[in-house]
């Protein structure tokens, strides 16, 4: 459904533009090369929000797995970490979404939440081994992601979350680097 909307407000934007652009003079081509890059940017920046929302949901609730799941407990305290970090930055992004009137997905997709219950169906050791693997992927991504949005998000608003967000990336980074170097995962 968000999906849907996403892609509705994508083509009224660009039939907006189509609009506007009929009514210019000639002449005005450096006008629409930026109208379009303003509007490619506010899209980049909604999609990003939305993959943040749900990444951050999926980290709560691979956290709250690996609080109940795991044996270790370094693993299982990485997990709360993951609660609780995750669980305040999502409080933050929320807010800053609704500021910018913008709606964040409030579930899983499918395919993320499969993901979530496969892992669950493990044994601990099988479980703590893809759950160290996973989480080290999907922070070296997130830090990559938040380091570009941090400095190219057309609002400056999604910049600065971007940018206060991304040491606490790096930091989970850091420490689940260190739990699987640890455990030889």
């Amino acid at each position: 459904m968000k999906k849907i909307i996403f892609f509705l407000l994508l083509t009224i934007s660009v039939l907006f533009i189509a609009c506007q652009n009929k009514n210019e003079q000639p002449g005005s081509a450096a006008n629409n090369t930026k109208i379009n890059k303003d509007t490619s940017k506010i899209i980049q920046d909604t999609a990003f929000l939305d993959e943040a929302a749900e990444g951050g949901m999926m980290m709560v609730k691979l956290g709250r797995t690996a609080e109940q799941k795991a044996h270790s407990k370094a693993i299982k305290d990485f997990g709360s970490m993951m609660v609780n970090d995750h669980s305040q930055v999502d409080d933050e992004l929320k807010s800053l979404a609704q500021r910018h009137h913008i709606a964040l997905p409030d579930s899983l997709s499918k395919d993320k939440q499969e993901k979530i219950d496969d892992l669950a169906k493990l044994s601990e050791r099988k479980f703590e081994k893809q759950y160290v693997d996973m989480m080290v992927a999907d922070h070296q991504n997130d830090v990559a992601k938040f380091k570009e949005e941090s400095q190219d998000a057309a609002s400056p608003e999604v910049r600065q979350w971007a940018a206060n967000t991304l040491p606490i990336l790096q930091k989970h980074l850091n420490k689940i680097k260190e739990i699987q170097k640890k455990y030889n995962f």
